[in-house]
């Protein structure tokens, strides 16, 4: 549904421009307002969009199971730019209610480096022990590392 609204506002931008730039090549006086109009349509549907997706990811994972896991790996992504902080790939091993370990990765842009050992909470639908991306972050549970079982070996 959003994605069709995003997509009518879109073009309705470009033929308002386009509509705009022949007028006044055909020297009639155009309203100022019209192109401003169409790009605060754009703007309003790109943000409804964003927030949309979000209700969205998290709906996917309403019925899945909520498990606190251990970084077990983090790999730093640079490249983001000077102004933002950067993203960081983790990876999560947890324990799940019945027996059985499953693995998860995921990436996010926190303000502190996460360190190997620190518990997260997430949120899983598959108890699929290597589905990766089978993961919805939901937050750190706190700042302290944990040992994993082979590093108190």
């Amino acid at each position: 549904m959003f994605f069709v609204l995003m997509v009518a506002s879109v073009l309705g931008f470009v033929v308002t421009l386009a509509v705009s730039v022949v007028l006044e090549l055909l020297g009639h006086e155009l309203p100022w307002w019209g192109p401003v109009i169409a790009l605060g349509v754009v703007l309003a549907t790109v943000a409804l969009w964003g927030v949309a997706w979000n209700l969205l990811d998290a709906a996917r994972y309403l019925d899945g199971e909520e498990t606190v896991g251990t970084i077990t790996e983090v790999t730093a992504d640079d490249s983001m730019g000077p102004e933002s902080n950067p993203a960081y790939d983790m990876l999560i091993t947890a324990e799940v209610t019945g027996g059985g370990r499953i693995r998860r990765a995921a990436r996010e842009s926190p303000r502190d480096a996460p360190r190997p050992g620190q518990r997260i909470r997430f949120r899983h639908n598959t108890r699929d022990p290597d589905d990766l991306r089978d993961i919805l972050f939901l937050k750190f549970v706190d700042g302290t590392a944990q040992r994993s079982d082979e590093e108190a070996s």
